[in-house]
């Protein structure tokens, strides 16, 4: 009897770690290696600051301040949106999986929240918003 039990409670295991797995392995389109990608190109713009690597990496029109910004008026407002603070923030940062969203990720660094999709498969910069407390 106690053999039995074991072998029902191994065999519910073994079930329950297949369906995890399964869970874990069923991802958005371009999930895991493209965001590896993704974030190491994402690094390498935040290290340089270059405005034209940083909009290459978002998603455009780009909204800021009730603006739609085009690539042009995107790089001119880099600067300011990116800051040097915020630049080291976002290189180092660990995106974190948006809760209501798996497919998408946000990073903090204050004051802002940084929101990135991968809407038509190539991840990108979104959005950002203030970070409430």
């Amino acid at each position: 009897m106690k053999e039995r039990r074991r072998v029902v409670a191994a065999l519910f295991c073994l079930a329950s770690i297949a369906h995890c797995h399964a869970q874990g392995t069923a991802k958005t389109p371009g999930q895991d290696a493209s965001w590896a990608d993704f974030q190491a190109r994402w690094q390498a713009a935040m290290k340089s600051g270059n405005p034209s690597s940083i909009a290459s990496l978002t998603r455009l029109p780009f909204l800021l301040e009730g603006r739609k910004l085009d690539r042009a008026a995107f790089e001119r407002a880099a600067p300011g949106l990116f800051t040097p603070r915020v630049r080291t923030c976002l290189a180092r940062a660990r995106a974190r999986t948006e809760p209501g969203d798996p497919g998408d990720r946000v990073m903090f660094c204050a004051p802002y929240n940084f929101y990135f999709d991968a809407g038509d498969g190539t991840w990108k910069l979104r959005e950002f918003g203030v970070d409430e407390p």
